[in-house]
C-alpha cells in the first residue's frame, strides 16, 4: 500500500542515500539538485543547488553531520543542519564518492580516471592516484584500510592501499566494463556489476568468484544489505529492483511499482527498508517494506530521473 507521494525533482532520479540513523533520504537528481527528505512524514527539508551538472553521487557523513554531492564538473560537501556549503572539490567529472568510515576523508573518483583523497576538516587534497581510465565508482573498506575502485575502460576493479594508495590486488573482467563494485558489510567480499549485465560477489583476498546472480536484463545498480545476506539490483528494462538471496543466488522478491528505470537502490541502516529511485516519466524515489514487498512512501518532485 502506498501512504503518501512527495513532489520535488523534475529529471531521473540518480542517486540515493540513507542516513545513518535512517531518518532522512538524499535523492540526487540530473536536474543538478539534491533533496533531502524526512523519511517518517515524506516531507522535503531541504533542496541542495548548485551544481551546473546532474548528480552523478551523494553520501552522508557517518555522524550525519555532512553530506557530499558529485557532479560532472565537481564535488561539494554540505552541512545538513543549515544547508550551508562547506567545501567543493576541485575534481573534475566525478563519477562516484564516498566518506572514509570515521568521517575524516573523503575519497573522490573521476572519469579521468583519477581516485583522490581529502581532508574533511581543511578540505584538502592529501592523496591522489591514477586508478583507471575512467573510474566509474569508489568505496572504502568498512575498516578503512583500503580503497576498492571500478573501472569501465581497462575492465577491472581495484583494491587499494588506503594509507599510500598503493595497489594490493586487481579483479580482471576480460573485455567487460565494470559499472560499480562495493564492499560486503564485513569488507571480506567484493559486489561488482558488469556491463554484460552479470552481477558477481567475489572473495576480496582471492578474487574468486563465490556467486553470480543471472536473470537480469539490464542492471543499473546493486547494493548489499546491512547483515550482508541479501543483495539489491535495479533493472533498466523491467522498470523494478529485485531481492535476491545470497547463500543460494535466488529471488527473493521483486519490487514493482515504477513507471520507468530503476536507476538507484540502497537499503536502510536497519535493513527492514529498501529504497529505489526511478527515471524519465517517473523521477520519484520510493520506500518498500523488505518483509511485504509493499510500498511505504513515494518521494517524487524531481524534474528528472533519479540516478
Amino acid at each position: 500500500l502506498e501512504i503518501r507521494t512527495f513532489t520535488g525533482h523534475s529529471n531521473n532520479v540518480s542517486t540515493m542515500a540513507f542516513s545513518p540513523d535512517g531518518k532522512l533520504i538524499l535523492t540526487g537528481s540530473e536536474d543538478g539538485t539534491a533533496n533531502l527528505w524526512d523519511v517518517e512524514s515524506g516531507i522535503a527539508i531541504r533542496t541542495f543547488s548548485g551544481h551546473r551538472g546532474g548528480a552523478t553521487s551523494v553520501a552522508f557523513s557517518p555522524d550525519g553531520t555532512r553530506i557530499l554531492t558529485g557532479s560532472f564538473e565537481r564535488a561539494k560537501m554540505w552541512d545538513v543542519e543549515s544547508g550551508a556549503e562547506i567545501w567543493t572539490f576541485q575534481a573534475g567529472w566525478v563519477s562516484s564518492l564516498a566518506f572514509s568510515p570515521d568521517g575524516k576523508l573523503v575519497l573522490t573518483g573521476s572519469m579521468d580516471g583519477t581516485v583522490k583523497m581529502w581532508e574533511v576538516e581543511t578540505g584538502e587534497e592529501i592523496q591522489a592516484f591514477e586508478a583507471h581510465i575512467e573510474v566509474s565508482s569508489v568505496a572504502f573498506s568498512p575498516d578503512g584500510t583500503r580503497i576498492l575502485t571500478g573501472g569501465i575502460w581497462d575492465s577491472s576493479a581495484k583494491l587499494w592501499d588506503a594509507k599510500n594508495g598503493t595497489e594490493i590486488r586487481t579483479f580482471k573482467f576480460d573485455g567487460i566494463s565494470v559499472f560499480s563494485a562495493a564492499f560486503s558489510p564485513d569488507g571480506s567480499e567484493v559486489l561488482i556489476r558488469t556491463s554484460n549485465d552479470s552481477v558477481k560477489i567475489l572473495d576480496v583476498e582471492t578474487g574468486k568468484v563465490i556467486r553470480s546472480f543471472s536473470g537480469h536484463s539490464t542492471v543499473t545498480s546493486v547494493a548489499f544489505s546491512p547483515d550482508g545476506r541479501y543483495i539489491l539490483t535495479g533493472d533498466l528494462e523491467n522498470n523494478w529492483a529485485t531481492l535476491w538471496d545470497i547463500e543460494n543466488g535466488s529471488v527473493i522478491r521483486t519490487f514493482i511499482g515504477h513507471t520507468s528505470s530503476v536507476n538507484a537502490v540502497t537499503f536502510s541502516p536497519d535493513g527492514k527498508y529498501v529504497l529505489t529511485g526511478s527515471g524519465w516519466n517517473d523521477n520519484t524515489a520510493k520506500l518498500w517494506d523488505v518483509e511485504s514487498g509493499g510500498v511505504i512512501r513515494t518521494f517524487s518532485g524531481h524534474q528528472g530521473g533519479v540516478t
